[in-house]
């Protein structure tokens, strides 16, 4: 059987396959940020999730399946071996959300949650996050952050492509991080850049 069509991404002159960007920019980032903060400023729990997905890409099956055990803090890492799509891989972590996840996983109402039983790393009213649930969260905050366009869970991998895409990071790490097995997969992630504005920054001597 064929698992990968050859002529997927060949040229037609009939059809331009579209790329929609779903991610968000840097400043809707900035004030969904914010508004997690004030709708949760002790927990932080809100805020440790949205950069969660932001950084990690982590798709929202793995988010509510997400367990204490999957975060390796000596590597850096996520294991992601609940909820995935292909095998079992990691993902990195940068130093901010280290930071933060060791935070929130200290605090007494993540104490209190684990001594009940649960494995979980985010619930919300008592009770283990579902997609509808995170979809609530990410909705509510929105609204608070005066964010009007369609935001979901998968929103945050293609945002999570777009700020590696504008650190200039190599597009074959982005792929690493989103677990994509094609190139072309991730390439429908990462809004189309501006070429010349690339080049007048990398060689910006050379352009007249």
């Amino acid at each position: 059987m064929i698992q990968h069509n050859p002529m997927k991404n060949y040229p037609n002159p009939y059809y331009e396959r579209r790329i929609i960007d779903r991610s968000l920019s840097i400043d809707e980032c900035r004030r969904l940020f914010q508004a997690a903060l004030q709708a949760d400023p002790f927990v932080r729990k809100y805020y440790a999730l949205l950069l969660l997905m932001t950084t990690t890409a982590l798709r929202n099956r793995e988010i509510i399946r997400l367990t204490y055990d999957q975060i390796d803090f000596e590597r850096n890492v996520i294991y992601v071996d609940k909820g995935q799509k292909t095998t079992a891989q990691a993902v990195y972590m940068p130093d901010s959300l280290i930071d933060e996840l060791k935070r929130y996983l200290q605090h007494n109402s993540y104490q209190e949650w684990i001594k009940s039983g649960r494995r979980e790393v985010f619930f919300e009213n008592n009770r283990p996050l579902t997609k509808e649930s995170l979809n609530k969260i990410i909705k509510r905050l929105c609204k608070k952050a005066v964010i009007q366009k369609n935001v979901t869970a998968r929103s945050f991998r293609h945002t999570a492509a777009y700020l590696m895409q504008s650190s200039r990071i190599d597009i074959t790490i982005i792929k690493r991080q989103l677990r994509h097995k094609q190139l072309s997969t991730t390439l429908r992630y990462v809004p189309p850049v501006d070429v010349s504005k690339l080049v007048n920054d990398a060689y910006p001597d050379f352009v007249q």
